[in-house]
């Protein structure tokens, strides 16, 4: 809790009261419209001035209140205590809490909002508010309790302002891997911020954590954009930055189970064969053109489909500063 002015706060508890006879609830439908109804609201007045902004607040905190206190069968919530905080200074840390997907204002583990029994139980990191961490990057391992029945995806936003503006896109720079029921993700923070992770099956929210960095590292990359065959129990190997140098090699290595055959491309049509390490591990080295700029597409024949040219991940390759200054030159 952050407490960003000076003055006397009110903080009241609540608590899902239920018949523990019946078996564990699931969000309310009621629930689940008013979090629907909110999205749309929020992309429908993204444009709106000021004043319209609070009214649409105001508004979406009444309709959080009646979905708490409303019963759902057996359910209910009850105030179990009051708090009164006396600040005398303001917080300096004036980085906001992200939103939550969820009336209840829960995080971490939300199993019981879904319609399934999907749950990821967290090994590296037990704590779903991880406020203030101070370094670049971060490796998350959690496990699954089943087979999930839609693959699991995991997202990234970071929040840096207060206003609905204050939000960036930064997916990119997560990287997920499944080895049977454990997943591993890889997280780069090129800058200060609150991010949001939420992992997600569907259209089912399964774990979320909320990471303040206060310690970024500024000289990091996204990963390569994966592309519609890539699967989560692939993995990179070797070069994992979005962006290869111009004139430079670089050893791509991949763990593609199910390949036939794994094959490098340029935009120009040149082509590099992957060599097979083993069963799952292809490899093989690239060389990138002294003029820079286009795309190198990783692309597999799928033993699973019987289909060809099935796009795994696409790297960028930089613009050279002499190839930058003839084109310059030339035009």
């Amino acid at each position: 809790m952050k407490l960003p002015h000076e003055g006397k706060y009110t903080l009241e508890m609540y608590a899902k009261v239920c018949d523990r006879t019946r078996k564990k609830k699931r969000g309310s439908q009621k629930q689940k419209n008013a979090s629907k109804s909110k999205s749309k609201s929020k992309e429908k007045d993204t444009k709106k001035d000021k004043n319209q902004k609070n009214s649409k607040e105001t508004k979406e905190s009444k309709t959080k209140k009646q979905a708490m206190s409303d019963d759902d069968d057996d359910e209910t919530y009850e105030s179990i205590c009051n708090y009164l905080i006396k600040s005398d200074v303001g917080c300096y840390d004036l980085a906001p809490y992200p939103p939550l997907d969820n009336v209840y204002g829960q995080t971490g583990d939300v199993t019981e909002l879904n319609d399934d029994d999907l749950c990821l139980t967290p090994d590296s990191h037990l704590e779903s508010v991880i406020d203030p961490y101070e370094l670049g990057q971060m490796t998350i391992v959690l496990y699954a309790n089943k087979q999930p029945t839609t693959e699991l995806r995991a997202e990234m936003t970071r929040y840096y302002r207060h206003d609905d503006d204050g939000d960036e896109d930064s997916s990119n720079y997560v990287m997920m891997y499944r080895d049977q029921l454990k997943y591993t993700l890889d997280l780069h923070f090129p800058k200060v911020g609150f991010y949001k992770l939420s992992l997600t099956s569907g259209d089912s929210l399964v774990h979320q954590y909320l990471i303040n960095v206060i310690e970024p590292d500024t000289k990091c990359s996204p990963y390569p954009t994966r592309g519609p065959g890539w699967r989560d129990e692939f993995q990179l190997l070797g070069t994992k930055t979005a962006y290869l140098e111009a004139d430079r090699r670089f050893l791509l290595r991949l763990k593609a189970a199910g390949a036939n055959n794994v094959r490098a491309v340029f935009d120009d049509g040149q082509q590099v064969e992957f060599t097979q390490k083993n069963d799952d591990e292809w490899e093989t080295e690239v060389h990138t053109d002294p003029r820079g700029g286009g795309q190198l597409r990783i692309l597999m024949d799928d033993q699973r489909s019987a289909t060809n040219d099935v796009l795994l991940v696409t790297y960028k390759v930089s613009c050279s500063l002499s190839g930058a200054a003839r084109q310059s030159v030339d035009t």
